[in-house]
């Protein structure tokens, strides 16, 4: 099967879902695996070797790349580091896109979310005339039942169908664009793309130094055919990860970058190693606040999802009487006992976190 940007690997066969993946690995339990991110782009550069260029530069061309190949150019924007960038590097390089959404941008349900989306939206309205003409649009209310999620399928139905990953919110633009927008999910289908910002740099440090790896957990934008700003340019993902270790250099009591994205910003280093790297900020709630890292009103929305050795303790279970007897439930299953016996993570909250890419060493 040909490789798009992300996906899973089982022996030598590539798959863009990964239940499907997990069900050809319980097959061949004798065959390696690993998550698929970019590799034969990432790999036309020596990452020991730091681009001579800027993070700006580097941002430019990827910006002017994506214009170039694409008629249409739709931004999922949320005004958080990663697409504030993006966002920001088309501003500033006064190359003109399409559209930008803005999920869950209002929503009551949640207060402090909604102080977000009312942020961009002044920011948005404030920055008008750099847009060039970009149509905003303002989606109000999430749907549990939609995107990317465990709980986006039809039930009775199998997960393969609608997952491509296991994921508890939405993690799906590409999914949620062509329910929400279908009009503008034509024009993608036709000749254009998805932005997404991408995840920022994951380093780590091992016996052989620094080094980058990416986890599809860790990645909104896994399993798909979207385009990520930082992670789908080779020179510009080296680049980002090599400044993240300069920074890293600077702080010894820092163990790794995850470590710093995890946490809400109470001493400036979320900030201070974001701006390290090139992300760039609308407004200080979008570093000093918990809500970006760890959504809980999403959980608080969607019902509890902590697992049981049975998985039983889902809302589908208690919603549907027959859900049991689904494939829905048996693929679930078959998912958890193969993360149960197959991962290194250690403790039972991490059991379900996810597949490593590629290790790749800055030194």
């Amino acid at each position: 099967m040909k490789k798009t940007s992300t996906g899973w690997v089982v022996g030598d066969k590539f798959f863009r879902n990964k239940w499907h993946a997990i069900d050809y690995h319980v097959q061949n339990p004798q065959l390696t695996y690993s998550a698929y991110c970019n590799d034969d782009m990432l790999d036309q550069w020596d990452w020991r070797i730091e681009p001579n260029e800027t993070i700006e530069e580097l941002s430019a061309q990827r910006a002017k790349e994506l214009r170039e190949k694409y008629k249409t150019l739709v931004l999922c924007y949320s005004g958080g580091a990663d697409s504030a960038a993006v966002l920001h590097t088309f501003m500033e390089n006064k190359i003109p896109i399409e559209y930008i959404i803005m999920y869950h941008a209002g929503d009551d349900r949640s207060v402090s979310y909604n102080e977000d989306s009312r942020v961009v939206e002044k920011y948005l309205t404030a920055n008008k005339d750099k847009l060039l003409g970009a149509k905003v649009i303002y989606e109000r209310k999430p749907d549990p039942y939609e995107g990317n999620c465990i709980f986006s399928h039809i039930p009775g139905e199998s997960i393969s169908k609608m997952n491509e990953q296991l994921t508890w919110f939405h993690a799906g633009y590409q999914s949620i664009v062509r329910l929400r927008n279908p009009d503008v999910y034509e024009k993608v289908q036709d000749n254009g793309c998805i932005i997404t910002g991408g995840n920022k740099p994951f380093l780590y440090k091992d016996e052989g130094g620094w080094y980058c790896q990416y986890n599809d957990w860790d990645e909104e934008s896994w399993g798909g055919d979207l385009e990520m700003f930082f992670i789908g340019h080779t020179k510009l993902c080296v680049k980002q990860a090599h400044l993240a270790k300069h920074w890293l250099l600077k702080h010894p009591d820092v163990v790794d970058t995850n470590e710093i994205y995890k946490i809400p910003d109470r001493d400036g280093k979320f900030k201070d190693l974001n701006t390290s790297f090139g992300r760039v900020f609308i407004d200080e709630r979008f570093y000093i606040k918990p809500t970006m890292r760890g959504q809980d009103w999403l959980y608080n929305e969607f019902g509890d999802f902590k697992w049981s050795k049975d998985v039983t303790l889902y809302r589908w279970y208690l919603e549907y009487p027959n859900w049991k007897d689904s494939e829905s439930y048996k693929d679930l299953a078959k998912q958890y006992q193969w993360y149960k016996d197959n991962t290194d993570f250690v403790g039972e909250s991490n059991k379900l976190k996810g597949w490593w890419a590629k290790k790749r060493y800055l030194q």
